[in-house]
């Protein structure tokens, strides 16, 4: 059943460049969740953390409720961005089918980013790549889980159906809402064209996840962040998709791959 399941949802993404699960996450747990965003948030906001303004289209943002890394504060929000059917979904469009040195049915691309947000402000139209590739070439997805309704009226999320086979600069797309209910999640790639509506309502936060093929840029330093030897503590998927297994060496003797594999570091486990 899962995989059919599974199988549906790929097929919708390859036709229209999205797919949605829908109560993708129970409601008792999506509470929870909620919780600790706002605790997280305001613990943060108390503390006075230095904020990283978003630049480029994304500054229409700036004064949102933002979390950048909320899985490096939340082991819940970790579990969530490294386990879960959606990641076999990611799968069939960014592992490498010559990696080679883990299982082919496991993941081997990385996680980009995960942060929450509160959709105060819209955002334009825009894909959320520095390439648009032809032929079918796909690096970079994204995934929303709705913490609470999401829709046209509280900043939900705008996509144009199609786009992300359009390599033109031009973003002129007839856009459709995506109305998400609490628990929901949609998986998109990051080029389609998307956007935010206007918030007339009270905004809810989104969880928003990035996934890159491990050969890509990563949009940050997990590995320095949460500090090898804690990495090394979790399960091989969630190393692999912290980017346990594609880091560049600082060794000067080292092999030349950048890629390694789980029996090649068994033993530091």
């Amino acid at each position: 059943m899962k995989k059919k399941i599974i199988e549906n949802h790929i097929k919708n993404i390859e036709k229209d460049g999205f797919s949605i699960i829908e109560n993708y996450v129970d409601k008792k747990s999506i509470i929870k969740l909620n919780k600790e965003a706002d605790k997280i948030s305001d613990k943060i906001n108390q503390n006075d953390v230095s904020f990283k303004s978003p630049v480029g289209v994304q500054s229409s943002i700036k004064n949102d409720r933002i979390v950048n890394n909320i899985i490096y504060f939340s082991e819940n929000f970790l579990k969530l961005a490294t386990s879960g059917y959606h990641i076999n979904i990611i799968s069939k469009f960014l592992n490498d089918p010559y990696y080679g040195l883990i299982r082919e049915d496991l993941p081997n691309f990385i996680l980009g980013g995960a942060n929450i947000r509160k959709s105060d402000s819209s955002l334009l139209p825009h894909v959320d790549v520095r390439m648009r590739l032809p032929d079918n070439i796909d690096y970079s997805m994204q995934c929303i889980l709705a913490l609470g309704n999401r829709n046209q009226n509280n900043g939900g999320l705008l996509v144009a159906p199609g786009s992300h086979r359009d390599v033109s600069k031009d973003l002129n797309y007839d856009m459709i809402p995506i109305n998400l209910k609490k628990g929901d999640m949609i998986i998109f790639f990051s080029n389609l064209v998307h956007a935010t509506s206007r918030n007339k309502k009270e905004a809810s936060w989104g969880f928003l996840l990035t996934y890159k093929c491990w050969w890509t840029k990563p949009q940050f330093d997990f590995l320095n962040m949460f500090g090898i030897e804690k990495i090394r503590k979790y399960s091989e998927i969630t190393k692999t998709l912290l980017g346990f297994y594609s880091c560049p060496s600082s060794d000067p003797f080292a092999s030349a791959s950048v890629r390694t594999g789980y029996n090649k570091n068994k033993k530091k486990m």
